[in-house]
């Protein structure tokens, strides 16, 4: 009866491991599309506002340390270039979005960084987190502003 009882055991850990293991990679996916998602919509707006010859999508910056960037959209207008990038309320997404902003503002002459996120009031404290590497917006800012931040670079 012993050998039944840790046979159960064993199966329902092994159960329990793979269930969690599914929900981590289902969880890991839906965070993935969303990102994709938020930089679809955020490059077709760019592409609205300035044209589509003045955005690059999905463009590798290489930051002060030398490391290779990868960025939602590079804008260049009016002998300027800006680094946009959606940026969602989440620990590990504020970290790497930091983290790349912080080594690109190191090079001389870098790209203006703009971190683009649903509702900054959503983020409580961690917006002064990213604020301290970007400047950082809503999704809806006017048209307007986002040529005047693209121009501040």
């Amino acid at each position: 009866m012993a050998n039944v009882a840790s046979v159960f055991a064993g199966a329902v850990a092994t159960i329990a491991a793979c269930s969690q293991e599914a929900v981590q990679l289902t969880a890991f996916k839906l965070a993935e599309k969303r990102q994709q998602d938020a930089t679809e919509r955020l490059y077709e707006r760019l592409v609205t506002v300035f044209s589509r010859d003045r955005v690059a999508k999905d463009v590798e910056v290489l930051g002060a340390s030398n490391t290779p960037w990868h960025v939602a959209a590079l804008v260049s207008a009016n002998g300027h270039k800006a680094v946009f990038e959606p940026v969602a309320n989440h620990p590990t997404a504020i970290a790497a979005a930091v983290t790349k902003f912080f080594d690109i503002a190191q090079l001389e002459n870098g790209p203006a960084r703009i971190a683009v996120v649903r509702n900054k009031e959503g983020f409580g404290t961690k917006l002064a987190v990213i604020a301290g590497a970007a400047k950082v917006v809503d999704e809806s800012i006017p048209d307007a502003a986002l040529h005047r931040l693209a121009d501040a670079a």
